[in-house]
This record gives C-alpha cells, structure tokens and sequence, in this order.
C-alpha cells in the first residue's frame, strides 16, 4: 500500500513539473525532440558528422532505444511546427545559476498553451512516456531494497520514497531524456543480479548447513540477458552493467565451484545482451571506428581539459552535489543556497552513519553481499562520471542517476544507524518527509517564478509617489512610465532591485533589448544588464498596446566599485547588434537618469597624514589632511587629499575651495569643486561617514620662490556664502577657511 501510495504521488508530481516546466527548458531536451522527430520522418538513425549535424547536436550519437519508443508513441502527430516553437532567448542562461536573470532559453509564446496539438502534444506525450519510466524506476528501487533490506520493509518503503521525491530526479522524470530508459533498465538488471545472489547464496547464507542455494531457471537468466541488452541499448552507462554481471555470474561460480555453471549462464545472458544491443555498437564502428561513437560527440559537443586545481575541483564537486539534488532550468535555476546546506548536512549524517555501522561490523564477516554489488555499481557509476567529465564539460548530477535506488539505499541506511529504534525511525521518517515538502514547493516556489512574465497592471497600480518619466523608445512605441528601486544605500558586490513601469503605446515587430547601466564615480560602468524585457521573458513584439507591465530586475554592482558615490541608473533600448558591438550607432535612446542611489563603502577610510579638528557650519567637519609633497615646483600641482566627517546630514550641497595664499593673504591659486568631483554632495552625506576628498591644484609657473599658505573651507553654490569655521578651541575664524599648513615654491 505505501508503495502505491509513493508512486501516485510521484506521478502526480510529475505532472505537475512537465506542465510547469516550459518546453525545452530542461537540459538537451530539444535534441533529444528532434532525434524522435528524425525518426518520425522515416529518415532511419543520425550519422553524427559535424559539417552535417541536426537539430539533435551531440545527442545523435547516443543508443537508440528511447527514441524509438518515442518514435513508436508520436509518429502520428504532425511536427511540422517544431522549428517555429525555437525562438532562442539571445542571452538565455546555459550552466551560470549565479547570474540573476534569462533562466529562459527559449521564448515560450500562445503556441505552448492548451489545448495541446503538433509539436506541444508530441512533446508532453514524450514527457508523460517519460514520467512512466521514472514510475518504473521508482517500483525497481523499491524491488531492490526489499532485496538489500529483506528484513526491513520500512527503510525498503524509506529508500523508494528518498528516489521519488527527489526533486531533481522528479524534473529529469518529467522531461524528454533518455536518462529515463537507462536509469530504469540499470535499476532493473541490479536488482535482478540481486535477486540472483539471494536465490544462489549471499555471504551469511553459505554459511549454512543447511543452504542448498537453487538454481536460476532459464527464464530469469533470459530476463536478465534481455534486460541487460536493453540497458546497454538505452545509454552507454549501461555498458558498464555488463562487467557488474559478469562479477556476479563470476563469484556465485565460484562458490558453486562450477564453471560450468558460469559458461552456460554466461551464454544465455550475454548471447542475449550481444543479440539485442551489438548492432548498435557495430554500426559505430563501421562509421566512426569507434565501438562507442563518442568520438563524433565529441566533434559536436568538444573537449576540455581538468585544469588541476583545487578550487576547480571543488566547485566541480559542488555542482555534481547540487545538481544531483535540485538544479533545474538549463543548470541555471537554483534552490535556495540553505537548502544545499541542509541537503548536504543529511548526507554528512548518513556518511557518519554508514562509519559508525561499519566500525561496530569489522570484527564480523556479516555485510552482506546483497549491499556489496550496489555499492560496486555505484563506484563504478561515479568513476564513469569522472572520466566523462575530465573529457566534456557535462558535470552532472543526473548522471549518478543509473545508481540513484543505490544512494537512496545507503542514505536511509546511515540515517537509521545514527541512533537506536524507534529514534532512527523518526529521523528517516522525518527525512523523507521533508524531501516530499520540497519537492512539492520546487514547481510554485522555484520554477514557475524563473519563467515568468512580467505582470500586466493598470497604470492606477503604479506607485503614487514615485515621478513620472514618460521617456519614448522604438519611434515612440514604448514608453517607460517610472522607475523605482527598493534600495537608497547599497555596497559595492551587492544587488540592487529595479523595478521598471512600460507602456506598449503601439503594436511593434522589433524585438529589441532593454538596458539598464549603473553609473558611478565619473561616470565608471559599475553595474549593467542586457536583456529582452520581462527578464528574457517577455520580447517587444509581443506586447499589447495599452498593456503595463510591472517589470522587476536585480542588478549586481562591481565588487571593484569606487564608492561613496552617487550612483545613476539609465535605462533604454537597443539592437541585440548595438548591445554585443557587432555594429556601431547610437541606440537612440534617451540619456536621462531614471534615479540614483547611494554606494558606500564597507568600510568608511581613516583620516591618513595630518590631524584637525575644524568644524563647518554644524554638520560637517574636517578631521584630516594629507599632502603629497611640501616642496613644489612652478608649474606643479599640489596633490591634497581632505577627509571629511558627517557629523550629521548637510541639507545643502556646498562646494569645497583650496586657496593657495602668498605671504600676504593673496590668493595666487586655487580650485574650487563639490566633493569627489560632485559624485558624492554633501547632501547625500550620512552621519558618521567619512570622505576622502582629493584635490589637485596647480602652481603658477609666474609665482616667486618662496613660502606659501593652504586655505580650506565650503561655500554654497547658490549664494557665495561660506560655511562658518570653527576650530577646535571654540574660536570662530572670521574669513571661514581653515588654515591648514605652509608648502615652499621654488622655482623650475
């Protein structure tokens, strides 16, 4: 009965993610589409060649029999409409789950909407034939740990649960894939070769006395050797099923003591797998020369090389770790980062369960060989990983998925060791059910939000206090009613959110990018995004006129960024052409900064060279100075740098002046600007800040030798008046500068 009940619910789940995921949204799932589709056609299988190669890339190079099946299920459904669905997303995000935004990399349009007909019915038939698959992997999970755990039902019950509702798997299940046909049939044959062990004698039972181990009939062993073919027809991971048989087949001769026994099982069940699957392999070699066919993927797919390299590693292992778990999207879409944590936890406990099992069996002959050949399997699985990886990028946690009923088995089965019944019950019961949790979330909490639109609203929605812009784009067919950000102070490597009120004023057949630059101290670029609107969502000829749309950013500020400053945000539009520098032109939009926020430092500076104590007005104070150097030369330029505190928010923006005064009080020189060049005013300025404020002033090259005086102070602009100076004494300065030291001027 639980049985059933964790397959209904897995197929419900199932659903659930097919009709959420949009089409092509899961990883290869177009290629694998159009090698089925090829198939349909009549066209016979792919010959992978690289000047010639299909809609199904790399992928036609792969075993056959999931696209047959899939063949045999859709060949009645017209696909002509297939390459009308394939409107790439020009900046979709393949593989880079950090950056924000085009988790899409396709455009999904009406076409993808119910009810379902050409392309969009083949491909959910697909899924559905597909989700069949992991219904059936999820019952041979169950078969094998009923055979590991005879004893146990309820961690049997544990580990099916622990395979179906992982999420990732559930994704992978709901898609077109052939890992679906591999992970089934691999899960199929361990659990036959299993089965096998127990009729014919596991480690304890050959202890017996009284063990008379039975003999396979024919049958089983025709079972297994069809199986077997199948495996290795489906994936070449399956390939490696063989060798697991043939260490199975090995060992039970042995302990019969009979080689006999092992050439007539082994001619049935590899004459049976050879049968089956060795036309394929054939056929690979009369066209690549290579019994694999990987060569020819690789010509499509390419090469890389493991630099070795720790950090490299090590967010290889995180990747293959996440995305065993949850990574959905083209490896874009990310659970949130705690989640991993917790993820990662469970499997520490279970790892320290498994040692502390292992520690208290050591000094028994009692494991079982019944767990020894999965864990073989799963060894076996993960070093084709590697090798795979240390070959093509393709890190992949569903790759672990033709061993994933054994990592579920050995997870439950540390967990129960943690502790003693009935706690481990509790802990593993526990485990799977918020396993369930997460799964069910993972479609409305994760998925569903990376693919969707903007929202349409109505123009009354938009914030009241926020200032209208009215700015026109594309001839006057957009409009950008108002801009509003969440955040007025930000640190530079933190994000920010911009949210974006559009208007389709008029009907448009462009699909133009939208922008949005972050500009900071001299207009440096600090922050930029380029995308189709609606986060890659939502393209220009799309949009209804008279539609407003609520379109909402993050946008990532340079760690490098220089602050404090001002920061502008400009938004406008432009050719995908303009964005990438394929050609050059202006984007015709308009250079007006829809708003600005504060970018401060993480750590404000501290005053450097000289100490004062001078106070401006009442919200300002000058605590320092530093000067380069204090003998110049004519046609020199004095280098200062002032370090301003905030002894609370100026209401003004006052203008700094640096006076260079002869002997007799005479001004020969000076310079006079807002701080930081104006990118930092003093309005902006916060209590407790401190500014660092450099100055350059040059020498007349007419000045005589001779001692001279540097004066400070701030004026406002509007006015003329200067900030009153008082210094640190009470004393109030009558000509409000600060007097800070003499410098020496020789001549050139």
């Amino acid at each position: 009965m639980l049985l059933v009940f964790i397959v209904a619910i897995f197929i419900v789940l199932g659903a659930v993610y097919s009709i959420t995921v949009p089409l092509w949204e899961t990883p290869d799932e177009v290629h694998h589409f159009f090698f089925i589709k090829h198939l349909t056609e009549g066209k016979g299988l792919p010959v992978q060649r690289l000047e010639t190669r299909g809609l199904w890339e790399q992928e036609g190079s792969q075993p056959p029999l999931y696209y047959a099946l899939g063949a045999a299920l859709t060949f009645w459904v017209d696909m002509s409409d297939a390459e009308l669905l394939l409107w790439k997303n020009p900046l979709g995000n393949k593989g880079t789950p950090a950056s924000l935004g085009n988790k899409n990399v396709f455009i999904h349009t009406y076409r993808e909407a119910g009810p379902w007909h050409g392309t969009t019915l083949a491909l959910h038939l697909l899924r559905g034939m597909s989700l069949l698959m992991g219904a059936g992997t999820v019952i041979a999970v169950y078969a094998l740990a009923r055979q590991v755990f005879p004893d146990e039902r309820w961690l049997a019950v544990a580990a099916t649960a622990t395979c179906a509702f992982t999420p990732q798997f559930l994704f992978i299940s709901a898609a077109v894939n052939n890992d679906n046909a591999a992970t089934l049939l691999c899960t199929l044959v361990l659990w036959q070769l299993i089965y096998l062990l127990r009729r014919s004698g596991g480690l304890e039972e050959w202890r017996l006395a009284t063990f008379q181990p039975s003999n396979p009939s024919t049958l089983q062993l025709t079972i297994l050797g069809i199986t077997l073919g199948l495996a290795a027809l489906s994936k070449l991971s399956g390939l490696a099923l063989l060798a697991l048989t043939g260490v199975v087949l090995a060992w039970i001769a042995w302990r019969r003591r009979s080689l006999t026994w092992f050439i007539r099982t082994g001619i049935i069940v590899f004459g049976l797998a050879v049968t089956i699957a060795g036309w394929w392999y054939l056929r690979n070699w009369r066209l690549y020369n290579d019994f694999t066919g990987l060569r020819a993927m690789f010509e499509v797919v390419g090469r890389r090389y493991m630099p070795v390299n720790l950090q490299y590693l090590w967010g290889e292992f995180r990747g293959l770790r996440w995305s065993f778990w949850a990574l959905f999207g083209w490896f874009s879409i990310l659970l949130p980062i705690p989640a991993y944590y917790a993820l990662d936890g469970v499997t520490l406990l279970a790892l320290i369960g498994l040692v502390v099992w292992l520690a208290r069996e050591r000094s028994k002959t009692s494991i079982p060989i019944s767990l020894i050949v999965p864990v073989l399997w799963l060894i076996m699985v993960f070093i084709s990983l590697l090798r795979w990886t240390s070959l093509t990028p393709g890190t992949q946690g569903r790759l672990l998925f033709p061993a994933i009923g054994v990592v579920a088995i050995l997870l439950v089965y540390g967990l129960s060791k943690l502790v003693p019944q009935p706690w481990s019950r509790v802990i593993v019961t526990t485990w799977c059910i918020a396993l369930l949790s997460l799964a069910a979330w993972c479609p409305w909490g994760v998925i569903r939000p990376a693919y969707a639109r903007p929202a349409a609203i109505t123009e009354a929605e938009i914030p009241g206090h926020l200032p209208r812009l009215n700015l026109d784009y594309c001839d006057g067919k957009i409009r950008l009613l108002a801009c509003e950000l969440n955040h007025q102070v930000v640190q530079p490597g933190e994000t920010i959110n911009i949210t974006l009120y559009w208007q389709a004023l008029k009907p448009t057949d462009d699909d133009v990018l939208m922008y949005i630059h972050l500009l900071g101290r001299g207009m440096e670029l600090v922050g930029s995004l380029d995308s189709y609107p609606g986060w890659g969502t939502y393209p220009t000829s799309l949009w209804r006129p008279g539609e407003v749309l609520r379109d909402r950013y993050q946008v990532t500020i340079s760690p490098s960024a220089q602050a404090p400053t001002l920061c502008r945000v400009d938004v406008g539009m432009t050719t995908q052409e303009q964005a990438t520098g394929v050609s050059a032109g202006d984007d015709g939009s308009p250079v007006i900064f829809e708003g600005q926020f504060k970018l401060v430092p993480r750590k404000w500076p501290v005053a450097e060279g000289q100490r004062t104590d001078s106070r401006l007005g009442d919200q300002i104070s000058l605590i320092g100075y530093a000067i380069a150097e204090e003998t110049l030369t004519t046609d020199d330029n004095l280098h200062l740098t002032l370090y301003w505190r905030a002894e609370g928010p100026p209401e003004e923006d006052y203008t700094v002046f640096v006076h260079l005064l002869n002997t007799g009080g005479q001004r020969i020189s000076g310079w006079d600007n807002p701080p930081l060049q104006n990118d930092y005013p003093t309005s902006a300025w916060d209590t407790g800040e401190v500014i660092a404020d450099e100055y350059s002033v040059p020498v007349p090259a007419e000045a005589p030798s001779g001692e001279y005086t540097i004066a400070v102070g701030m004026y406002d602009a509007k006015t003329g008046e200067r900030l009153p100076v008082t210094l640190a004494d009470g004393q109030q300065v009558p000509e409000r500068w600060i007097i800070l030291q003499k410098i020496r001027i020789e001549p050139q």
